[in-house]
Protein backbone atom coordinates (compact mmCIF):
# COMPACT_ATOMS: atom_id res chain seq x y z
CA UNK A 1 0.00 0.00 0.00
CA UNK A 2 1.46 3.39 -0.90
CA UNK A 3 1.83 6.12 1.71
CA UNK A 4 -1.34 8.02 0.72
CA UNK A 5 -3.52 4.91 0.76
CA UNK A 6 -1.95 3.80 4.03
CA UNK A 7 -2.74 7.19 5.58
CA UNK A 8 -6.31 7.07 4.20
CA UNK A 9 -6.87 3.62 5.63
CA UNK A 10 -5.38 4.60 9.00
CA UNK A 11 -7.64 7.66 9.12
CA UNK A 12 -10.63 5.50 8.22
CA UNK A 13 -9.82 3.00 10.99
CA UNK A 14 -9.26 5.77 13.54
CA UNK A 15 -12.57 7.41 12.67
CA UNK A 16 -14.73 4.29 12.35
CA UNK A 17 -13.19 1.58 14.55
CA UNK A 18 -15.54 2.13 17.52
CA UNK A 19 -18.64 1.93 15.33
CA UNK A 20 -17.27 -1.08 13.48
CA UNK A 21 -16.54 -2.79 16.79
CA UNK A 22 -20.11 -2.15 17.97
CA UNK A 23 -21.38 -3.72 14.75
CA UNK A 24 -19.07 -6.73 15.17
CA UNK A 25 -20.23 -7.09 18.78
CA UNK A 26 -23.87 -6.97 17.69
CA UNK A 27 -23.16 -9.66 15.10
CA UNK A 28 -21.23 -12.01 17.39
CA UNK A 29 -22.59 -11.26 20.85
CA UNK A 30 -19.14 -11.87 22.37
CA UNK A 31 -16.41 -9.32 22.95
CA UNK A 32 -13.47 -11.60 21.99
CA UNK A 33 -15.21 -12.85 18.85
CA UNK A 34 -16.05 -9.26 17.90
CA UNK A 35 -12.42 -8.24 18.33
CA UNK A 36 -11.29 -11.20 16.20
CA UNK A 37 -13.89 -10.42 13.53
CA UNK A 38 -12.93 -6.76 13.40
CA UNK A 39 -9.23 -7.59 13.20
CA UNK A 40 -9.87 -10.02 10.33
CA UNK A 41 -12.05 -7.53 8.46
CA UNK A 42 -9.60 -4.66 8.91
CA UNK A 43 -6.67 -6.84 7.83
CA UNK A 44 -8.52 -7.81 4.65
CA UNK A 45 -9.68 -4.25 4.19
CA UNK A 46 -6.11 -2.97 4.39
CA UNK A 47 -5.04 -5.42 1.69
CA UNK A 48 -7.83 -4.35 -0.65
CA UNK A 49 -8.14 -0.66 0.24
CA UNK A 50 -6.56 0.55 -2.99
CA UNK A 51 -8.84 -1.65 -5.06
CA UNK A 52 -12.07 -0.39 -3.46
CA UNK A 53 -11.18 3.27 -3.72
CA UNK A 54 -13.49 3.54 -6.70
CA UNK A 55 -16.32 5.34 -5.04
CA UNK A 56 -16.17 5.95 -1.33
CA UNK A 57 -16.00 2.98 1.03
CA UNK A 58 -16.60 5.29 3.98
CA UNK A 59 -19.99 6.11 2.48
CA UNK A 60 -20.79 2.38 2.34
CA UNK A 61 -19.86 1.85 5.97
CA UNK A 62 -21.86 4.84 7.13
CA UNK A 63 -24.89 3.91 5.03
CA UNK A 64 -25.07 0.13 5.37
CA UNK A 65 -23.34 -0.64 8.68
CA UNK A 66 -24.28 2.42 10.69
CA UNK A 67 -27.60 3.03 8.89
CA UNK A 68 -27.03 6.78 8.69
CA UNK A 69 -29.08 8.98 6.35
CA UNK A 70 -27.44 10.61 3.31
CA UNK A 71 -27.60 14.08 4.88
CA UNK A 72 -25.64 12.95 7.92
CA UNK A 73 -23.13 11.06 5.76
CA UNK A 74 -22.66 14.15 3.60
CA UNK A 75 -21.96 16.24 6.69
CA UNK A 76 -19.42 13.71 8.01
CA UNK A 77 -17.64 13.39 4.65
CA UNK A 78 -17.87 17.09 3.79
CA UNK A 79 -19.76 16.68 0.53
CA UNK A 80 -23.27 16.90 -0.90
CA UNK A 81 -25.97 14.26 -0.55
CA UNK A 82 -25.87 13.56 -4.28
CA UNK A 83 -22.11 12.94 -4.00
CA UNK A 84 -22.78 10.50 -1.16
CA UNK A 85 -25.26 8.60 -3.32
CA UNK A 86 -23.00 8.47 -6.38
CA UNK A 87 -19.89 7.56 -4.36
CA UNK A 88 -21.75 4.83 -2.47
CA UNK A 89 -23.13 3.43 -5.73
CA UNK A 90 -19.66 3.33 -7.30
CA UNK A 91 -18.12 1.72 -4.23
CA UNK A 92 -20.91 -0.86 -4.07
CA UNK A 93 -20.45 -1.68 -7.76
CA UNK A 94 -16.72 -2.12 -7.20
CA UNK A 95 -17.30 -4.27 -4.12
CA UNK A 96 -19.65 -6.49 -6.12
CA UNK A 97 -16.97 -6.84 -8.82
CA UNK A 98 -14.41 -7.88 -6.21
CA UNK A 99 -16.84 -10.16 -4.35
CA UNK A 100 -19.42 -11.49 -6.83
CA UNK A 101 -20.85 -13.83 -4.18
CA UNK A 102 -22.14 -10.79 -2.29
CA UNK A 103 -24.28 -9.79 -5.25
CA UNK A 104 -25.74 -13.30 -5.49
CA UNK A 105 -26.58 -13.25 -1.78
CA UNK A 106 -28.22 -9.83 -1.89
CA UNK A 107 -30.17 -10.75 -5.02
CA UNK A 108 -31.39 -13.99 -3.40
CA UNK A 109 -32.27 -12.19 -0.16
CA UNK A 110 -34.27 -9.60 -2.10
CA UNK A 111 -36.12 -12.35 -3.99
CA UNK A 112 -36.96 -14.15 -0.72
CA UNK A 113 -38.63 -11.04 0.75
Amino acid sequence: MDADLDREFSDFVAARSHALFRTALALTGHRQQAEDLLQTVLTKGARHWGRIRTGNPEALVLRYFEDRPDGEIAEILGCTQSTVRSQAARALTRLRELCPRLDILTTKEAADR
